[in-house]
Parts: C-alpha cells; sequence; structure tokens
C-alpha cells in the first residue's frame, strides 16, 4: 500500500498530519545530552584505551535513545495511522483493528491492542507524539479505535 492510497488503491487525503522532533522541541535538554554523550564516549575511550571503544560506546547511546533524535511525521487517515521517520524508509502503516485501546498521557497517545488497565499495556503498542493543542488529532484517533473494535465512541 503506497503513502495516501487506500486498500482499493483510491487516492485519500489524511484527516490530521503533523509533525514532531522532540529534540527541536527542547534544546537546552539537547545540550546536556550531547555533552553526556561526549563525556561518556570519552570515559569509554580512555579507560579501555581505545577510540573504537568510545565510537562504539556513542553509537549505542544514541542508537538507544533514537526516539528523541530522530524527527517523524505522523498522518491520520480513516482506515490506519502513518508514521514516517525522517530516514530513507516508507512510512510504517498500522490499521485502527490493530488496537484495542488508546489512553492519552500529556502530549502523547499510547495505542495498544491489550486491553485497558492491562499492565503491559504501556510497552506494547504504538506511541504517538502529539503537537500542541491536539484535542482534534485525540478525538478523531479514539473515534477510529472505537469505530475499528465495533464500540460506541465515548465522546
Amino acid at each position: 500500500m503506497d503513502n495516501g492510497e487506500t486498500l482499493s488503491g483510491e487516492a485519500c487525503e489524511p484527516a490530521h498530519s503533523w509533525s514532531v522532533s522532540l529534540a527541536r522541541t527542547h534544546p537546552a535538554k539537547s545540550v546536556i545530552v550531547l555533552c553526556a554523550f561526549v563525556v561518556g564516549s570519552a570515559t569509554v575511550a580512555a579507560l579501555y584505551n581505545s577510540v573504537v571503544y568510545g565510537l562504539l560506546s556513542c553509537a549505542v547511546l544514541l542508537g538507544s535513545t533514537a526516539a528523541y533524535w530522530v524527527p517523524r511525521r505522523y498522518s491520520t487517515y480513516n482506515d490506519r495511522i502513518e508514521v514516517m521517520f525522517r530516514l530513507p524508509i516508507r512510512p510504517i502503516s498500522y490499521r485502527w483493528e490493530q488496537f484495542r485501546t488508546c489512553a492519552s498521557d500529556g502530549r502523547l497517545l499510547r495505542l495498544t491492542s491489550l486491553p485497558e488497565g492491562h499492565a503491559l499495556a504501556r510497552y506494547r503498542g504504538v506511541t504517538v507524539f502529539l503537537p500542541p493543542q491536539s484535542e482534534a488529532i485525540v478525538a478523531h484517533i479514539r473515534a477510529c479505535v472505537d469505530a475499528a473494535n465495533g464500540s460506541p465512541s465515548s465522546d
């Protein structure tokens, strides 16, 4: 399925589309974290007397915090949500039927296939980072998840 097409192949426009870059949203934190990466990598390089280990530790630290550094673009459609990372890959598409519940927590929304209140719901599913003033987006996502599960919307 190509970006912007339904399963039947007809083109459609997203209901909502937005970009999020957490590193740009918090520039002071980004500088502090980058300094910690440099100090940590330099410490590893000095302890093991190897630049390779220092670079490897920096790569591990950056890779483990990729959700913070890599900007992403979200698009919601009536049948799915697409997440496009600013990398040369295709968008990841999730159909609304894959999710049973959605829980909002400040500026993020967790879509999960587990029932509400499940202990592992926080760790399974998709985390959607929201822009400021995102009430319309949250209402649309909740309505789509509810409709896909056959339950009436709570809004």
